[in-house]
């Protein structure tokens, strides 16, 4: 898992190292495109694979301040 964060962040820098080089405007959307996809994919994957860790904890705060958040809306 820490080798596809170190990988993940690698093709990062480097597309944003391209993005800030190019002057272009097609090109410098393109690799922004690319920028944000990657990141977005990187991110469902690891919700997906440590969902059985995040998920629950998630659902177990929002249990927790559903009360709280009913008392200002009531």
């Amino acid at each position: 898992m820490i080798r596809f964060l170190v990988v993940a962040l690698i093709i990062s820098v480097i597309i944003f190292l391209f993005w800030r080089r190019n002057n272009s405007s097609k090109k410098s959307a393109v690799y922004r495109n690319a920028l944000f996809s990657i990141l977005i994919l990187v991110l469902l994957f690891l919700i997906i694979t440590q969902g059985k860790f995040i998920l629950p904890k998630l659902f177990q705060i929002i249990k927790s301040i559903l009360p709280i958040i009913s008392r200002f809306i009531a």
